[in-house]
């Protein structure tokens, strides 16, 4: 390992950033930027209990799915929130959140078998799969 570290809150989700010095961690309370020896160098309070994080390379923006069903992109380059969307109830909350690297498509999958697919410019799915 690079580093060990104390955390005194569940960690849901971890994702590297641009590089390996930097990585993004949802922790209970918010989301938390870290450098590669444990550094806090930033905390996202405008994202409160993050569940899931995909990092979108090409477009810098970092996804965070949200316990209050929100889908919040925040720009790790000038390190502002970009794009806050919310999932109606007609959408189950997901289990897990992937990403397409190539076109900033994130994907979100539920236990019924569902998968919606989002992108930051649009408020609504783009196409949902039964």
């Amino acid at each position: 390992p690079l580093f060990d570290m104390r955390i005194d809150e569940e960690v849901r989700d971890a994702r590297w950033l641009h590089n390996e010095q930097y990585f993004a961690c949802a922790q209970e309370s918010a989301l938390f930027i870290y450098n590669n020896r444990g550094a806090e160098l930033h905390a996202v309070r405008a994202i409160p209990s993050p569940r899931f994080l995909q990092f979108l390379p090409y477009h810098f923006l970092l996804g965070a799915y949200t316990d209050k069903r929100r889908l919040n992109y925040f720009d790790t380059s000038t390190g502002k929130m970009v794009g806050e969307l919310s999932l109606d109830s007609q959408h189950p909350p997901p289990s897990t959140m992937s990403q397409n690297p190539s076109n900033a498509v994130i994907y979100m999958g539920t236990r019924g078998g569902s998968v919606t697919l989002w992108i930051p410019s649009h408020p609504a799915p783009i196409m949902t799969v039964n």
